[in-house]
């Protein structure tokens, strides 16, 4: 017997003036104990910005996705939401989208572009303070919601944030390491460091945007996640081989040593933070 799912019930979501009715299809619904189907092959190829993917015809990710963000919300748990609502990778798609892409997109190139031209002047010891604070603001959206820190990584793991965040944090690294050492030089080697860090991040940062391009554009089910994870690898390896010639040219073999001393700490401290 068709009846409105308590599920929408309590999160009130209306469609066209009524109670959106999720129940009596063909998978079970975990607050109703009914079933409901809602054409999860449909959303296979994950939510698009620019077009909505319906959902059997009525139902598209754009409102499960805000359904399920408020109840992430309310209860902070991804373990009481229904497994095979429209494939759930919609939902992580359309948090990404949401949420860390306007993030990566607006808040991350203009501090990693900006701030390294400030870098040379400033009386900057080598500590791990730069890194902490840039590794707080970048983790601040997941620690302040661990669980969803955990549907994104554990859960569905999605290789394109992944490489996104360490190519991320080893710029960020890289840059305040390269600052540290590079501020008790003089003005020219200083002028030459803040066009190398510039470099070196705008390779990482374009090489991250690209591969979360390409990994939106493939079908990202778990049997094709192989694609854009060997691709996020793969732009990743060449920027760091980029950068490897001009690192040797200018014979910067003790501040190569004490980045490759600091990043594994760095990177500790900062999943800590997101744990």
């Amino acid at each position: 017997m068709s009846r409105d799912c308590q599920f929408a019930d309590m999160l009130n979501i209306p469609l066209n003036g009524r109670k959106r009715d999720l129940c009596n299809r063909h998978e079970m619904c975990y607050h109703c104990g009914t079933t409901i189907g809602l054409g999860a092959s449909i959303c296979d190829r994950g939510f698009l910005a620019d077009s909505i993917k319906e959902c059997n015809g009525n139902l598209n990710c754009i409102h499960l996705a805000d359904i399920f963000l408020r109840l992430m919300r309310v209860t902070h748990n991804f373990n009481t939401m229904p497994n095979n609502v429209c494939n759930v990778a919609c939902v992580r798609d359309y948090t990404y989208i949401r949420f860390f892409l306007p993030f990566h997109s607006f808040f991350l190139p203009p501090l990693s572009f900006f701030l390294p031209l400030s870098f040379p002047y400033l009386s900057l010891s080598p500590s791990f303070l730069l890194p902490l604070s840039l590794s707080f603001l970048l983790s601040l959206p997941l620690f302040l919601c661990p669980s969803l820190f955990h549907f994104l990584f554990f859960t569905h793991f999605s290789p394109s944030i992944f490489f996104s965040f360490l190519s991320t944090s080893l710029s960020l690294a890289f840059v305040s390491t390269y600052a540290s050492s590079s501020s008790s030089s003089s003005s020219s080697s200083s002028s030459s460091s803040s066009i190398l860090t510039l470099t070196f991040d705008f390779i990482l940062s374009l090489s991250s945007h690209l591969f979360n391009f390409l990994s939106h554009s493939f079908s990202l089910t778990p049997s094709h996640s192989f694609i854009p994870s060997f691709l996020s690898f793969l732009f990743l390896s060449l920027s760091i081989l980029a950068f490897l010639p001009p690192l040797l040219s200018l014979s910067l073999f003790p501040f190569f040593f004490s980045f490759l001393r600091s990043f594994p700490s760095f990177l500790s401290l900062s999943l800590l933070s997101l744990s």
